[in-house]
């Protein structure tokens, strides 16, 4: 059972999405596949190295494991990030190597389902960055349990999984679809997302840590990629929601809400939005649902949020995370009904 799309997507183009398949990708036809089919260089410091961590790590003799390695190994031992001797450049470079046709195509694969969305709501410099720094976060906490390992750390997933915890947090009503094939049954079937990467987080990756697989999957890396990435999501999240035309742009400095009733707060809103004032209305809205986080109005702000990304600024995504918001807080009947109804419109335009 493995996904292969969700439901609704962005309208558009995932540009920085497509980017990054496409590095990665050519990256492993330009360079992998050619150096996996070559023998490494006899003399080189890095393979007699190499071969000797395989043979101690195995158990089998020098001679076994030097007609087992190739020239991409031992450019993946040069370059893959190698806890015991941390380099800057690794960290990066490890990011777009992989060690196969399955586990490239496997990463690939997660991250045209669910990086359209996330790139969508957080914006393409926001989206770059946050897979970036996840990925960077997971290698770097899977280091902290393996200082002293000598073998290459590799692969996309890190950063990969950083962005899926993104999605758990800003798209909790979507769908994935998962074929699933099981002897001679073969299907297709809809999940909630939340469901699909709890699965994801709990079976694929913390059972087999705990439990001590030797699969030599880096779970650690994929449970801290995921994790800051979740944690990201919530820090950013206000922010994005005073993103604007594509733009990030810090909170204007407004009076403190806290002591304002919110039927005030809103019929200012109702009145900036009238002038066609969004960005002004959704940062005073902003502003009121970080200040008051347990309140039950939070759902009629975020509900006004959404109308006015839907409505005034045609941002389709950041729309379908508010009204998503409003049916996650327990709102009153009214709002709901109007978050439903607005969330439908929404679906059939996407």
């Amino acid at each position: 059972m493995f996904p292969i799309g969700d439901e609704p997507n962005p309208s558009g183009t995932a540009w920085i999405t497509c980017t990054l398949i496409a590095a990665n990708v050519l990256i492993f036809l330009g360079l992998s596949v050619p150096l996996m089919g070559e023998a490494p260089l006899p003399q080189d410091p890095a393979f007699l190295e190499y071969v000797q961590i395989v043979a101690q790590r195995t158990g089998i003799s020098l001679r076994q494991a030097a007609a087992s390695v190739s020239a991409y190994d031992v450019f993946v031992f040069t370059h893959g990030f190698k806890p015991a001797h941390p380099e800057m450049v690794d960290l990066f470079v490890s990011l777009f190597l992989h060690g196969g046709w399955m586990h490239l195509l496997g990463n690939m694969l997660f991250l045209w389902i669910f990086g359209n969305n996330v790139e969508a709501f957080a914006g393409r410099v926001g989206y770059f960055l946050i897979y970036f720094c996840t990925g960077i976060i997971a290698t770097l906490s899977f280091a902290a349990f393996n200082l002293d390992s000598h073998m290459p750390l590799i692969g996309a997933s890190g950063a990969i999984s950083g962005i899926l915890g993104c999605y758990f947090l800003w798209f909790p009503l979507n769908r994935v679809r998962l074929l699933v094939v099981f002897f001679f049954f073969i299907d297709v079937i809809m999940l909630p997302a939340r469901l699909v990467l709890a699965l994801y987080v709990l079976i694929e990756n913390l059972a087999p840590l705990l439990f001590g697989s030797m699969s030599g999957v880096a779970y650690g890396a994929h449970l801290g990629g995921f994790v800051s990435g979740y944690l990201i999501a919530r820090a950013l999240q206000g922010a994005i929601m005073r993103r604007q035309g594509g733009r990030w742009r810090p909170a204007s400095p407004v009076v403190p809400l806290r002591s304002i009733p919110a039927v005030d707060v809103f019929a200012s809103a109702d009145l900036l939005t009238r002038d066609a004032r969004f960005t002004e209305a959704l940062e005073m809205l902003a502003q009121f649902v970080e200040e008051h986080p347990g309140d039950l109005r939070v759902a009629s702000a975020h509900l006004r949020m959404g109308l006015i990304q839907l409505k005034g600024l045609h941002h389709l995504s950041a729309a379908q995370h508010h009204f998503q918001r409003v049916l996650e807080s327990n709102p009153p009947p009214e709002v709901e009904h109007a978050a439903r109804e607005a969330l439908a419109s929404v679906f059939k335009v996407l």
